[in-house]
């Protein structure tokens, strides 16, 4: 099984001096095991992301998977 991505998109971008923060929300359905595996490899990415907030929802019309929303954050240095 996989983890299905259903939407990303970029929330802010804030300005640290002397670099951008961005903000980017990603919501994404698979099994649990499957979903611990798609944070680590978000994590392990060669740029660096921090995962900000992890929010995960079930129901009936997607059991056995969860929707999981994330905050991801991602760094820009400026030139």
């Amino acid at each position: 099984r996989r983890v299905e991505v259903v939407s990303i998109r970029p929330e802010a971008i804030e300005d640290r001096g002397n670099y951008l923060e961005l903000s980017i929300r990603i919501d994404v359905k698979s099994r649990f095991r499957e979903m611990g595996d798609y944070l680590l490899m978000l994590e392990n990415l060669p740029r660096a992301i921090r995962i900000k907030e992890v929010k995960m929802e079930t129901n009936a019309s997607i059991g056995p998977d969860i929707l999981a929303h994330l905050q991801a954050l991602t760094y820009i240095g400026k030139e």
